[in-house]
């Protein structure tokens, strides 16, 4: 947890407990044990909204006061350590919105008081608003990564906000918002893939960002482009990619995260040496040209895989388990036709089979 003076850096850790709890609690089923822990998930959403704490109380969205997110003021407020997120940091900010939406969904769940439900309702739908009009770049086409203590944004298609933003807990952007960031990028691939000479499959891994960051809005080694957490991908940011696509909701976007789900895997078969010892989980500077060094094996690079295990299997089955059920989005990817998925569910095994394209639940 995050101290009240300045909660950097990790400042969506606060978010991600509450979102722990609820993933726990769609998995298990176990009501008894968010009862337990009731008390302690009200103290954690009163620090993201109080003004002692990340004061989203007052303006919908946490501000980092903290960090100013003024270039050349290196005060990183999320995961990414080496660029300087800060001021309004759309990373923190959509966590919490998803933190609210957990919460109110788990109000609700293990019967609270109406009142105490319609307060988080209030606080998700205020955040939502705040969101888009805080980040939201309708020149650009997508979500603003930062905007500074005098109002400066940084605009340069950081990926991770663009698709937790459309996940079910944040579910911030529109139809029309997600359709048109989604054209964005697939346009920025095209230009990159043309830049470095690769085809789409050598571009098996979602990169951090689309376009370079002025050189006073990072530390260390992502200056240089594509560098460190600039350019250059993280595997866990793949899964979300996959898991966003599909939630477009038509058959090309989840065709589409099925194909990058195979370039992923052809990728990692037979490049496993692609991955510097130095910058384990990166996908190589020149998009393509890629150095045999010896693979790291750490845990770092099991659970980012894990996450894109994570998006492929939500993603192109179609499916969203909440507290209330197991829904059926979408429909799956064609080519998981005959394939099924054994997972839990409120503390049961369930099991998705696509039989003529459509989604069987038992």
């Amino acid at each position: 947890m995050s101290c009240p003076e300045n909660f950097t850096s990790f400042g969506e850790a606060n978010p991600n407990y509450i979102l722990s709890a609820y993933y726990h609690a769609v998995n298990t089923g176990d009501k008894g044990y968010i009862k337990e822990i009731w008390p302690i998930l009200q103290k954690t959403m009163d620090y993201i909204t109080s003004p002692d704490g990340m004061n989203a109380g007052q303006t919908g969205i946490p501000y980092g006061k903290g960090t100013t997110g003024r270039k050349g003021e290196w005060v990183p407020a999320n995961w990414y350590d080496e660029v300087n997120f800060g001021g309004w940091d759309s990373v923190v900010c959509v966590y919490a919105v998803q933190s609210m939406e957990a919460l109110r969904r788990l109000s609700a769940w293990i019967g609270r008081d109406a009142s105490e439900t319609a307060r988080y309702q209030t606080l998700v739908s205020n955040a939502r608003t705040a969101y888009n009009e805080r980040f939201w770049d309708d020149e650009a086409g997508w979500y603003r990564e930062w905007v500074d203590v005098d109002g400066l944004a940084r605009s340069t298609g950081y990926l991770w906000p663009q698709f937790v933003a459309m996940s079910d807990l944040a579910n911030v952007s529109s139809t029309a918002q997600r359709e048109r960031t989604f054209a964005v990028i697939d346009s920025n691939y095209a230009r990159l893939r043309s830049s470095y000479n690769i085809t789409q499959q050598q571009q098996w891994c979602t990169p951090d960002n689309l376009k370079p960051l002025n050189a006073d809005d990072c530390h260390g080694r992502c200056s240089s482009w594509p560098g460190y957490e600039s350019g250059r991908c993280f595997l866990w940011l793949t899964g979300w990619e996959i898991y966003a696509r599909s939630r477009q909701n038509d058959g090309a976007h989840v065709d589409a995260a099925f194909t990058l789900w195979e370039r992923f895997l052809g990728g990692r078969k037979s490049n496993y040496t692609r991955f510097k010892t130095t910058a384990f989980w990166q996908q190589n500077n020149a998009w393509g040209d890629f150095e045999d060094r010896e693979p790291h094996r750490g845990s770092d690079v099991l659970l980012d895989q894990i996450v894109t295990v994570w998006g492929f299997l939500r993603g192109t089955f179609g499916l969203e388990a909440t507290l209330t059920g197991v829904e059926v989005v979408h429909p799956p990817a064609k080519q998981l036709e005959c394939a099924s998925w054994t997972f839990v569910h409120l503390g049961e095994a369930r099991t998705a089979t696509v039989t003529n394209g459509t989604v069987v639940l038992s």
